[in-house]
């Protein structure tokens, strides 16, 4: 099954264009032209091919002068063109079906979006060939002020879908910008429990982001550490004027590293507001429920077997599904989390909302099973540290649970799950020896009557 995040990367999604049939020929006297008009900043030229033929296509995009001149961020003369053209050539699109709208959108350019919607309403609800809208766009690139300029001002539809489904709190996860997804998510809550054509919801979606979360990125030793140190806006007690630009006086050292700890400082807040977004997402018990009967749209199968335990006690809704058509996206975003080796994901999860961990996986292991057979230790001492105590967040049978079937506790199946000659799950085996087995389970044998100790 694919990827939904990888399979809708902007340069994938816009890199078909199935239904457009792509030019052979291109103009390069006029092309060259364009190109050495915008490096030297001869806008009276450019002003004046605008005014010539504002339809005339510069490449082999087909892009219009006023689609290049916002790519190249020149605003003011962007601004110059629109306001002397004719209305209807501002619906002019290129080949992939982009408005200059859906440009500056992508740009982020808030000013010529706003002169182009302010001359022509109906451009926020054009579609190019994958059906998104300028929305889509901004959302997509992470551009806060074009996204709410375009809703608010504009008044843009944010319940608008692409091709595959995806809306705009989707696309503002698969862009890499949590924090506008949860500003999304916030006014529109609507769209948290949207599914895209292959049934992703957002939660379940950002798992497959690895830019999102710390453990999924491998820095350097020294990156680490910077990463570690970099105060962010909360964390500081004030807002420093080096965390934004250069203070006057820095060494020679400090202007060296500076865009390395800026880039890091960004990194650092993508992986901070991405906890937000799980925390908001995850909030509400009544949405787990919803995620465990996700399939895929148009199929029309049956929802996707799920299972719920509280206090050892198993119920099965829908059990009678095929494994072989059971479908990854049919699991509940806690279980995916721990498949995908995802701590702070699933910790996050867990912590808002306990009730995640009663739900099994369409196989009917638990999320503690689901993290030892995919060796994430990380996330079985979470689970294990949540288990702990008089009055714990998580129960207990999660760690004492006999499996029905076959007698087997938590211990056989971390022997029998963990894979042959691989050191780090041996490490894993020494570790799970170690649970406190007398407080949490009893010496419990299975049908052949082998001891949990046995197994090894």
């Amino acid at each position: 099954m694919g990827d939904p995040s990888l399979a809708h990367t902007d340069s994938i999604q816009e890199g078909t264009a199935e239904d457009a049939d792509p030019p052979h020929k291109l103009d390069r006297k006029h092309f060259l032209t364009v190109k050495s008009h915008i490096c030297l900043k001869k806008h009276k030229e450019l002003l004046a091919l605008a005014e010539k033929d504002p339809c005339r296509r510069v490449n082999l995009m087909t892009d219009t002068l006023l689609h290049v001149v916002i790519a190249c961020n020149k605003t003011d003369l962007a601004k110059s063109i629109i306001r002397q053209m004719q209305v209807e050539k501002l619906l002019v699109k290129n080949l992939y079906g982009d408005t200059a709208l859906h440009v500056a959108a992508a740009v982020g350019d808030s000013e010529v979006a706003k002169e182009l919607f302010d001359k022509r309403e109906d451009l926020i609800g054009e579609q190019n060939l994958k059906q998104e809208t300028p929305l889509h766009k901004a959302a997509f690139y992470g551009h806060h002020e074009m996204f709410w300029c375009l809703v608010d001002q504009g008044k843009g539809s944010p319940y608008e879908r692409r091709e595959d489904g995806a809306t705009m709190l989707h696309c503002a996860i698969m862009g890499n910008a949590p924090g506008l997804a949860l500003e999304i998510a916030e006014r529109f809550p609507l769209l948290i429990t949207s599914r895209n054509t292959m049934a992703v919801t957002p939660l379940q979606l950002m798992v497959t982001i690895p830019g999102l979360f710390r453990s999924q990125m491998v820095l350097g030793s020294f990156e680490s550490i910077l990463y570690e140190f970099i105060p962010l806006e909360k964390d500081s007690n004030k807002r420093r004027q080096g965390d934004e630009e250069e203070a006057p006086g820095s060494s020679n050292d400090a202007r060296v590293l500076y865009p390395r700890t800026r880039h890091l400082k960004k990194i650092k807040r993508t992986h901070r507001e991405a906890l937000k977004l799980i925390e908001y997402l995850a909030r509400d018990p009544r949405n787990m429920e919803f995620y465990v009967l996700g399939t895929k749209q148009g199929d029309g199968g049956p929802p996707a077997a799920s299972f719920r335990e509280r206090g050892g006690r198993q119920d099965q809704v829908n059990a009678a599904a095929a494994a072989a058509s059971t479908r990854r996206w049919n699991e509940p975003p806690l279980i995916l989390g721990a498949q995908m080796g995802i701590p702070e994901f699933v910790s996050t999860i867990l912590r808002v909302c306990p009730e995640a961990a009663t739900y099994l996986d369409t196989h009917g292991r638990s999320v503690l099973q689901v993290a030892i057979e995919h060796g994430n230790r990380e996330i079985v001492r979470t689970i294990r540290e949540m288990t702990r105590g008089k009055n714990p967040i998580l129960p207990s049978w999660l760690l004492s649970r006999v499996d029905k079937g076959t007698g087997r506790t938590i211990l056989h199946f971390a022997s029998a799950k963990a894979p042959e000659h691989n050191q780090d799950a041996l490490q894993m085996q020494d570790e799970l020896r170690w649970f406190e087995v007398k407080s949490l389970t009893t010496l419990t044998t299975n049908k052949i009557y082998i001891l949990s100790r046995d197994a090894y």
